[in-house]
């Protein structure tokens, strides 16, 4: 917060802005509510979740709301969110693209996960990885883990060109 305060303050000649890094902060720190505020960029929640005329395709503002809407409960609209951005980012091609695309198939296997759907979530989890390839072992590592703890050792594994179809025909509703 410090650092939002001596930028808004000092007015420094930068264009890196703290509010975001810190909203994200709040959002893992289990301050969702107050992340959001953040997030929404102005917008009324359920106008982002219905995906209204007047809201910008921003695939990351989609994944970041959806996000706290889940951490928050609300897991049918952060579903909403989630699927919008994941249409967006689809085809964004920003530094940021496929590490929002993996986060945004990691979040949707968490919430299929905790409704009961282990095959969705398994086919996430690992579209999630498939999307990362060799750019980020350690998160590798930690969807592994997941899908380990998801179906145990005796469980059968699900194909990656099975997860994608999944994950696709998931997206297109």
């Amino acid at each position: 917060m410090k650092g939002v305060s001596l930028k808004s303050e000092t007015h420094v000649d930068t264009n890196f802005d703290c509010k975001h890094t810190l909203a994200l902060a709040q959002r893992d720190d289990g301050q969702p509510d107050v992340a959001l505020e953040h997030f929404r960029k102005g917008f009324e929640v359920s106008e982002i979740v219905a995906g209204g005329e007047s809201v910008p395709r921003d695939g990351p503002m989609f994944g970041n709301v959806g996000r706290c809407l889940q951490l928050m409960g609300r897991m049918d609209e952060a579903l909403s969110c989630y699927r919008q951005s994941m249409m967006i980012l689809e085809s964004d091609a920003s530094s940021q693209s496929q590490s929002n695309r993996a986060y945004a198939r990691q979040w949707v296997g968490e919430i299929f996960a905790h409704l009961g759907d282990s095959v969705k979530a398994e086919a996430f989890l690992r579209d999630a990885v498939r999307v990362l390839g060799a750019s980020a072992p350690v998160r590798v590592r930690e969807l592994y883990a997941e899908i380990e703890a998801l179906l145990g050792a005796s469980s059968p594994i699900l194909a990656e060109k099975a997860a994608a179809q999944i994950v696709e025909s998931w997206m297109r509703g």
